[in-house]
């Protein structure tokens, strides 16, 4: 078991959506209808590593989809990113290319462009099948580094053990001193993570808990 301490939750206030919110009515759809260019996939659900920007067409060259939302919001260009953070659906492949569509969080579900294949990997699960998360599904910076195996191990037990909470949001991961006064020791890093209850933006909470020991 890993040196984890469930210390409080409480109302998220980190997720604030701009906008108007977009809610799917369905993810799922005939690909081959959906395939212009390339052949239809399963609509497997994937992750990415890192961040890349959408394109309109399988290539390089070709044009990058414009975050219509931002773009309106800042006065300017703005591109469409997909990050670790999101899930994907594929749709259509093509010459080392895939067209994916946005699957989770729920408000980017109209989000869709081409990726190269090698931005895609597959969602770790469990024996069972639950999601397992690993390094790749995290931002890490200079503060979460240091621990990131600790990190890693406390976050999956979070999903399995505490109550409400069978996914997470991965960039949500962040240490927070502001609360080692509810430590014994206050030596002891203070981390926290939001919860996702379900599939609504509104339907979130944060756990904070603290490690044990020496980073690893």
């Amino acid at each position: 078991m890993p040196h984890l301490n469930l210390m409080k939750f409480a109302p998220a206030k980190l997720l604030v959506v701009t906008g108007t919110v977009i809610i799917a009515l369905t993810m799922m759809f005939q690909a081959a209808n959906a395939c212009t260019i390339g052949t239809p996939t399963a609509n497997e659900v994937v992750s990415v590593t890192g961040s890349h920007t959408l394109h309109d067409k399988p290539s390089e060259a070709s044009e990058r989809v414009v975050n219509q939302k931002a773009s309106g919001i800042l006065k300017r260009i703005e591109y469409q990113n997909i990050d670790q953070s999101e899930t994907l659906q594929t749709l259509c492949q093509e010459d080392g290319w895939t067209l994916i569509r946005v699957a989770s969080p729920p408000y980017l579900t109209d989000v869709q462009g081409w990726v190269p294949n090698s931005a895609l990997r597959s969602i770790s699960q469990t024996a069972d099948g639950s999601r397992m998360y690993v390094e790749d599904d995290f931002s890490w910076d200079e503060e979460t580094t240091p621990y990131k195996s600790i990190l890693i191990k406390d976050v999956n037990y979070i999903v399995r053990h505490h109550p409400g909470c069978p996914k997470i949001d991965t960039a949500t991961l962040f240490r927070d001193d502001s609360n080692n006064n509810l430590v014994d020791n206050k030596n002891d890093p203070v981390f926290f993570i939001t919860c996702l209850r379900s599939d609504r933006t509104t339907d979130v909470f944060n756990v904070w808990f603290y490690l044990s020991g020496e980073p690893k």
